[in-house]
């Protein structure tokens, strides 16, 4: 249906739009706003002068990993003519430890995260009083059944004696219980850690997680630092499966009484509250200048849509009415030369992005700031006081920055106060958020290479033929002495020559080749190369000559060797990104989402890409011994039981990558099994009793172990 309106209600439209747009610019424009986007300019301005230098260096890496020389420094070479080869060893090695660093991470159907139970494992108070009256209840079920026998024999009559033995008996196993009750709540925590494990992983999986951390592998390798930010809230859609009582408004509890199957279920895309994690350009952080760690202050730069911009209206915490000053004011012509970044266009160009500029999609550049700002100024900026306490406290703060408009401040909804970006480097620099990437560390190695291959392009050339010297004083004027060709005469006076020469006209030689020299340069550098950044080039298929190398045992220790490289760099991504990422999602499952779930147990996120150097042939090799010992040993085999074996041969079905649980019975039932093994006992003893026969003892037997006595026993 049409909706008409007057001329009265659009006029009152349109003087409510434009109050709207006055009021908001009158908020911007006054003194605690404007103190507040100052003070953001300011630390913006601090933070892009202290990381010159970083930019430099990551500058000079990404043109380095592109295979392209300095400006000036190709000036100099173009100076002296020849060639300009640039070997891409940078390339080699970044490709090299990025591929290594995934497959040490993701191998096949496994995670570089696990949980673990704390070693004192802190469960809900309810859960404790559960286990330990539980715990009190059997042994009060074993201390009677030993009184029943001790009465039935005779040993104690009376109930005062009864009430003593009770009483002694506690008092013994008082050290028993504390120890099987703890026992108990490990077993507890353990069981909680299964359910919570897979849980995550679930919310994991679909928060880009994996891409995130996969993406950040060659930020690593090539610059200072990789980064990946997250865990965020963010608005994203999403499919779900709904039925059509749903999708007309039916609740879910009407679905379940009159749904049975007869509706067909549909799909519905959804805008749903989730967690996400993306990786972030090192390019596009600016820590602040005595920032040692992100939560001491950071900044990113992003480069917005008006698309993206009209999406944050009506999103809770930011500024309407500022998101729409921005809009009239930047919409058309964008605003993304107020951050005044020098390197952008040497950036874009470098990531093959070099007519970016030409885009007709105006940018728009926005700073989001997390730091500390004294509580005063967030009180005079309009924050509520249940927000602000203290006014002179420092708070954690997000803050939006657009030009002279802030879009966005709020206090970091991070209960802890931390800010989420998550650093990892290839060297770690102990004091400093950025670290060093592999070509700086081995830059020396990259420039000493492509000197000694220029040097070697240039001898080949010239030694690739004859020089010619010729004495033009004995050949005629103007004759072509360089249009050279078998059987040419070349007409000479040798009595013209100063002195009467009696050299010949013309002579050649071959200027020497030191090609061998020049290799042998380019190789010893190269090595360096790989015992700087511990990535030698047999690791990742290249030539393994000689030495320790020439045999499968050696090249397996050199192997092992190199991985201790490897290694540290893993390590950093461990502390650096992989447990503080797990830990804040499942943080965030109890903070946000409050799915109860997530409330079991007291459980510690671990990182498994470092376990994950031993080689896993050497795994098999011990699980398979361990398997001989348990089946050739009876003693062993009855300690562990059916459903310890049933255990181990799930890991080694599972490793084999066969799917264990359709060999192996899983644990419950195995314990159904033995339970039922039991009871058929019992009931065998049962018939041998009532045969007379004492139980368990049969038939007698010889000591060959032939049944002894009667005909049958000496019948063939």
């Amino acid at each position: 249906m049409i909706e008409f309106k007057t001329n009265q209600q659009l006029d009152a439209e349109e003087a409510a739009q434009l109050q709207a747009e006055k009021d908001a610019k009158d908020r911007q424009q006054r003194s605690v706003v404007t103190s507040l986007a100052g003070y953001v300019r300011d630390c913006w301005e601090a933070s892009k002068e202290a990381k010159q230098p970083i930019e430099k260096v990551m500058i000079d890496s990404l043109r380095r990993k592109n295979g392209i020389y300095d400006p000036t420094k190709l000036a100099k070479i173009r100076e002296h003519g020849g060639s300009e080869i640039f070997m891409m060893l940078t390339d080699e090695k970044c490709s090299a430890i990025s591929s290594w660093l995934s497959d040490i991470l993701f191998p096949a159907d496994d995670k570089p995260w696990g949980i673990k139970p704390t070693p004192v494992p802190d469960l809900r108070p309810e859960q404790v009083m559960k286990i330990k009256q539980q715990i009190v209840a059997e042994a009060q079920s074993d201390i009677k059944q030993d009184l029943m026998i001790q009465m039935q024999a005779g040993q104690i009559q009376g109930e005062e004696q009864a009430r003593q033995f009770m009483l002694q008996a506690m008092q013994a196993r008082l050290e028993e219980l504390s120890g099987e009750i703890r026992s108990e709540m490990e077993k507890v925590a353990k069981e909680a850690r299964d359910k919570i494990e897979t849980k995550l992983h679930d919310v994991v999986t679909e928060s880009g997680w994996k891409k995130a951390v996969k993406e950040s592998l060659d930020d690593i390798a090539t610059f200072p630092a990789g980064i990946v930010k997250g865990p965020v809230l963010r608005r994203k859609k999403k499919l779900k499966w709904v039925t059509p009582q749903q999708e007309q408004g039916q609740s879910q509890g009407q679905l379940d009484a009159g749904f049975q199957g007869k509706e067909m279920p549909m799909v519905q895309v959804t805008n749903e509250t989730c967690i996400d994690f993306n990786r972030v350009s090192p390019f596009d952080i600016y820590p602040l200048p005595n920032a040692r760690t992100p939560e001491d202050g950071i900044i990113e730069r992003h480069r917005l849509t008006r698309r993206f911009l009209t999406s944050l209206i009506g999103v809770q915490g930011y500024d309407e009415d500022a998101i729409r000053m921005v809009l009239a004011e930047y919409g058309n012509s964008g605003q993304s030369t107020w951050l005044s970044i020098a390197n952008d266009l040497t950036r874009q160009t470098l990531e093959n992005r070099p007519n970016e500029w030409r885009s007709p999609e105006t940018m728009i550049d926005a700073l989001q700031f997390w730091g500390n700002v004294q509580g005063l100024k967030l009180l005079q900026y309009g924050m509520s006081p249940e927000e602000v306490e203290d006014p002179f406290a420092d708070y954690s703060v997000e803050v939006w920055l657009i030009g002279h408009i802030v879009i966005k401040a709020e206090i970091n909804g991070d209960p802890m106060g931390r800010v989420p970006y998550n650093f990892a480097s290839f060297r770690k620099r102990n004091g400093s958020i950025w670290g060093a990437g592999a070509p700086e560390v081995f830059k020396d190695a990259q420039d000493a290479c492509n000197a000694a291959a220029r040097n070697l392009i240039n001898n080949m050339g010239i030694a690739s033929g004859p020089q010619v010297m010729v004495d033009v004083s004995q050949l005629p004027v103007g004759a072509n002495v360089t249009d050279m060709y078998p059987w040419k005469l070349w007409q000479v006076n040798s009595e013209r020559a100063m002195g009467g020469s009696s050299k010949p006209p013309l002579s050649f030689f071959v200027p020497p080749s030191v090609a061998k020299e020049l290799i042998e340069v380019y190789q010893f550098f190269s090595a360096e190369a790989d015992n700087k950044t511990g990535i030698p080039k047999y690791s990742y298929g290249g030539e393994a000559k000689g030495g320790a190398l020439g045999t499968a045992t050696g090249f397996s220790m050199m192997m092992g060797n190199a991985a201790r490289g490897i290694k540290s760099v893993v390590g950093n991504i461990d502390e650096g990104i992989i447990e503080p990422t797990i830990e804040r999602t499942h943080e965030f499952q109890l903070l946000f989402f409050r799915d109860p779930e997530y409330y079991i147990g007291d459980i510690k996120i671990i990182a498994r890409g470092s376990s994950t150097m031993v080689a896993k042939e050497q795994a098999a090799v011990r699980r398979n011994e361990l398997l001989q010992i348990v089946v050739s040993s009876p003693d062993v085999l009855s300690v562990i039981g059916e459903v310890g074996l049933a255990s181990m041969l799930h890991d080694i079905f599972k490793a084999a990558d066969f799917k264990d649980n359709d060999i192996v019975p899983d644990k419950k039932e195995m314990l159904r099994r033995e339970k039922q093994n039991q009871l058929l006992m019992q009931q065998q003893a049962q018939i041998e009793q009532d045969a007379g026969q004492q139980p368990g003892k049969g038939k007698q037997t010889d000591p060959a172990g032939n049944v002894a006595g009667g005909r049958d026993a000496r019948t063939v």
